[in-house]
């Protein structure tokens, strides 16, 4: 989670001479999904679950993989030293907690 500051700074920096930024990826699923969630715990003081709340409702098919997950988990606790979203485990292996009903709806127990 090295990156996130840096380019959470980066935004900030356009936002405030009232620029725009494009953040992109390869599909926008996973990596600038979880520099945007980056960015809005740190600059908007929002948790990682309302920061994912929003831009999924922005970007529906946003969806970090496991490696982002636990990154933004310890960045939002190196912010404010506690967390809303847990790694738990699953029959798919560890998964965010958010996804925790959607998997069981996939894989009948």
């Amino acid at each position: 989670y090295d990156f996130f500051d840096p380019i959470a700074d980066r935004i900030h920096s356009v936002e405030m001479k009232e620029g725009r930024t494009l953040l992109h990826c390869a599909a926008g699923v996973s990596c600038s999904a979880a520099l945007c969630l980056a960015y809005l715990m740190k600059y908007h003081v929002m948790s990682l679950l309302d920061a994912h709340t929003l831009t999924k409702s922005c970007r529906p098919i946003i969806r970090p993989n496991n490696g982002f997950w636990e990154q933004l988990i310890h960045y939002k606790f190196q912010l404010f030293g506690k967390n809303t979203v847990h790694m738990v485990p699953s029959p798919m292996g560890m998964i965010p907690d958010i996804y925790e009903k959607e998997v069981r709806f996939m894989i009948p127990l």
